[in-house]
């Protein structure tokens, strides 16, 4: 898919900008942190970069949305007897920003450096889902953002993800 992905970008003079998102976390997290797997699996995103920028390409990396299951939406409702006869209490949800970066930080900066070093543009969207301490699950309508513990629910994505909007809108 990447290579086929890569051709297309390279080969369509119309594509200008070329936008890389993944879930890195789970992918980077899984070749466990440190190792060769992980650094060997960076070093072949940056050259996949680097080949967009030697053929005139714009090229955004987007780093990880937040990701756990307080953010799922079903964490929200607890059924428990502690509370009976009411057996259903409500959580807010969401996730401190000091839990994501003890599991994920360095993932984030090495693939931020990557980046850096490449030219690519970073798209943080750590930075507009969450303030500086919390990441929560529910907008301020006490709308749901999620639709699960790792995507973000396509109408919250339409109405409110102007972090996207560099891609459309640079050159």
């Amino acid at each position: 898919l990447m290579e086929t992905a890569l051709k297309l970008a390279i080969q369509d003079p119309q594509i200008h900008n070329v936008v890389i998102g993944g879930h890195w976390n789970g992918y980077l997290y899984r070749a466990k942190i440190g190792s060769e797997l992980y650094y060997t699996s960076i070093s072949k995103l940056e050259a996949y970069i680097n080949e967009l920028n030697a053929q005139g390409k714009k090229v955004f990396l987007m780093l990880n949305i937040p990701t756990g299951e307080e953010l799922d939406p079903k964490y929200m409702a607890h059924r428990s007897l502690n509370h009976f006869p009411s057996l259903l209490t409500i959580r807010t949800g969401g996730i401190p920003r000091e839990k994501l970066n003890k599991k994920f930080g360095k993932i984030q900066q090495d693939l931020s450096e990557m980046a850096q070093r490449s030219g690519a543009e970073i798209i943080r969207p750590l930075g507009f889902l969450c303030d500086d301490s919390y990441c929560p699950s529910v907008d301020s309508n006490g709308e749901p953002i999620y639709k699960d513990s790792g995507h973000l629910r396509p109408t919250y994505v339409r109405r409110n993800a102007s972090y996207m909007d560099v891609t459309v809108s640079s050159r």
